[in-house]
């Protein structure tokens, strides 16, 4: 049986003259794809901003239980820590910048402060080959299309993702590249669990 790794429980978010959210619940298991949907105003983001810290604890009314501990996020990097990532419609990569080095910012490969290019290099080529491209990891973000970028700005975050989508042309080209990763992650986990389950 599947553990759960997520619950928000009785989350409120009030803002200046709105209640946001109310008394929202969410429960997750470990390897499931959940779909958030809603009109715009509904409260998604906030919910993800929630999660993520954007909205530090205090803030709001409510818990958030992460593999079986309340956390307490105070910012987007405490939330991080623990494995929880947001990623964004926004791409928030840098085109001037290669693959390697928009995958690694912030959280750089490196050794008494000195980037270690031949680990960032070949850690950003494993990555690239788990999501199906081919690029080299020195190519400029620019000079990929939209559907790769994302693939790109996906393998940039490691932990469990939860994505803010909405609706546009490129939105669409991101969504399939999206549930590409997803599903590769969903049978990958099941493939691992049935293997145990064998052994």
């Amino acid at each position: 049986m599947a553990s759960t790794i997520l619950e928000m429980q009785n989350i409120t978010k009030l803002f200046p003259g709105v209640k946001a959210l109310d008394n929202v619940s969410v429960k997750v298991e470990e390897g499931e794809i959940h779909d958030l949907v809603g009109e715009n105003g509904a409260g998604k983001s906030t919910l993800m901003n929630i999660l993520s810290g954007i909205y530090p604890y205090g803030t709001y009314e409510g818990k958030i239980i992460f593999q079986g501990k309340e956390c307490r996020f105070k910012s987007i990097r405490d939330s991080e820590r623990k494995g929880i990532v947001i990623i964004h419609q926004e791409f928030a990569l840098i085109p001037l910048l290669s693959i390697a080095e928009n995958m690694y910012l912030g959280n750089e490969r490196a050794k008494s402060k000195v980037i270690d290019w031949n680990r960032t290099h070949n850690d950003a080529n494993e990555n690239i080959k788990k999501v199906g491209l081919s690029e080299d990891s020195s190519m400029l973000i620019k000079d990929i299309s939209v559907g790769k970028q994302c693939k790109h700005k996906c393998k940039k975050r490691r932990g469990s993702w939860f994505f803010r989508y909405h609706g546009s042309r490129e939105d669409r080209v991101c969504h399939e590249c999206i549930w590409q990763i997803l599903w590769q992650r969903y049978n990958r986990y099941y493939h691992k669990r049935w293997q145990r389950n064998s052994a």
